[in-house]
């Protein structure tokens, strides 16, 4: 199975007969025969072959559909009383996920946590028995699944963190990827054997995790009536590793500054999230096969944008 290649290289990952096994099992009390899944992937993302084969295992039917316009997804939303809606390629930013829940009032909304490496969800609210905790800890991606471990670590020295602690996230599952197909890159493991994810995260004190992404950023900024797109990637920086930078597609005509938008996040954010990296205006965002902002292709700009003044404002 190949992964996204929205944040590096493409890799292709190994699966095994025990891989689908135990990935399946763990999804036994969420999906059922009466279901129906509604399926807006490409069929070469791996989210869509769980579908195809959730359907084979439990029975529930799966509705393939090409995605035209969000308009249109909602509609089949409606048609087909879904009762489950996922978001797994990224977190949905707070202020969305209030709107869709006050319009989808019997569907149950859950964000997750999963990668290609481990064949799916590494922590998310079982629908089942954490209803209440899913709405009341709208910002969380979940609680830990079976067979999966995670924890939080100081990105510098590497120590054990506590709860509301912001570190890297390690996490070791009995879906381990020993190694990529025809590609010499190995999968990042520590000496002690937990997969580094290079993400940014916090569990709290009932262990619900948390991931610090861009998402929310790029939400405040596209709610800005003369911004059309934007995606945000970090900054290298000697001082505070990396800093968010904003990659920013104008409307039409439209009269916007780098001022205006550090300023806006400054207000709506919080501090870490933060424009340190400046606001950079380019003409269209990079995208990947399945529609997504290509951050790789992002991050091949780096190098070469000059130093922004707007980062002089006053707001960062």
């Amino acid at each position: 199975m190949c992964t996204s290649g929205f944040t590096g290289p493409r890799r292709i990952v190994p699966y095994t007969q025990n891989f689908f096994y135990n990935t399946i099992y763990r999804m036994q009390n969420i999906v059922t025969r009466h279901d129906i899944l509604l399926n807006i992937l490409p069929l070469c993302h791996w989210g869509a072959v769980w579908s195809l084969l959730f359907c084979l295992v439990f029975g529930s039917t799966n509705i393939a559909v090409e995605w035209s316009s969000s308009m249109n997804t909602l509609k089949l939303i409606e048609k087909f009383k879904l009762r489950l809606i996922w978001s797994r390629g990224k977190s949905i930013p707070t202020e969305q996920m209030k709107f869709m829940r006050s319009v989808f009032q019997c569907t149950h909304l859950v964000n997750c946590y999963a990668c290609v490496e481990f064949g799916g969800c590494v922590t998310h609210f079982d629908p089942t028995y954490e209803y209440d905790m899913n709405v009341m800890k709208i910002n969380s991606v979940g609680r830990l699944r079976r067979g999966c471990e995670a924890k939080i670590v100081d990105i510098e020295t590497r120590k054990l963190l506590g709860p509301n602690q912001d570190g890297e996230l390690l996490v070791k599952t009995i879906n381990m990827p020993r190694k990529y197909y025809s590609r010499n890159i190995e999968p990042d493991y520590t000496e002690d054997g937990w997969y580094v994810t290079g993400d940014y995260a916090k569990f709290d004190e009932e262990q619900c995790l948390y991931i610090i992404s861009p998402h929310d950023i790029e939400y405040i900024i596209t709610r800005m009536p003369t911004v059309r797109s934007c995606g945000v990637v970090g900054l290298p920086d000697p001082v505070l590793g990396e800093v968010p930078v904003a990659f920013v597609v104008k409307e039409p005509n439209a009269v916007v500054t780098e001022k205006d938008i550090i300023k806006t996040v400054a207000l709506e954010g919080k501090d870490y999230q933060r424009l340190r990296g400046g606001v950079h205006f380019i003409s269209q965002l990079p995208s990947s096969v399945v529609g997504g902002i290509s951050r790789r292709e992002l991050r091949k700009l780096l190098p070469t944008l000059k130093p922004n003044n707007s980062c002089k404002c006053g707001w960062i």
